[in-house]
């Protein structure tokens, strides 16, 4: 059975969400609350709204990645650097997610609120499970490249 409808159907969820996620967030800019003749205040509020998104762009760069992946098995690569480096940037955006939801959105929203600067961390179960699943995929990347290594040193 060819992957290739899968890869493409992948492909398409992943630029479809995309496109939702952001023109939903788009519009959701109408609904924020300027102070008018601050504008330092102003230009705080929409970088506070946008990085609220910072944690799903990473998600949505490990699902493009992973979209890529899906292209190299495909054509008929094994488990070659390709395949691997695919893995690793999943796992590596996994953990930025969650990085960026646990710790850098809690604790610079509030900064560009006008709040002031105060680490927050803001650990929540989906969070932590992205941010280990993407650990778990950068660590079997890493093992895989050491595996194939010395499989290849017998030969």
């Amino acid at each position: 059975m060819s992957i290739r409808p899968v890869t493409a159907a992948f492909r398409l969820i992943t630029i479809l969400m995309t496109l939702g996620f952001i023109i939903g967030k788009a519009a959701g800019l109408k609904t924020l609350q300027f102070t008018v003749g601050s504008a330092s205040h102003n230009v705080g509020v929409v970088f506070a709204y946008w990085l609220d998104m910072l944690p799903q762009g990473f998600c949505i760069a490990a699902l493009w990645e992973a979209t890529n992946v899906f292209d190299r098995l495909s054509r008929g690569e094994a488990f070659n650097k390709a395949v691997v480096k695919g893995l690793r940037g999943i796992g590596l955006n996994l953990i930025l997610s969650a990085l960026a939801a646990v710790v850098i959105v809690p604790s610079l929203k509030p900064t560009f609120l006008g709040q002031g600067w105060v680490v927050n961390l803001n650990v929540d179960l989906q969070s932590v499970t992205i941010g280990l699943i993407g650990i778990v995929l950068y660590a079997v990347a890493r093992q895989g490249t050491a595996l194939k290594a010395e499989l290849e040193s017998f030969v």
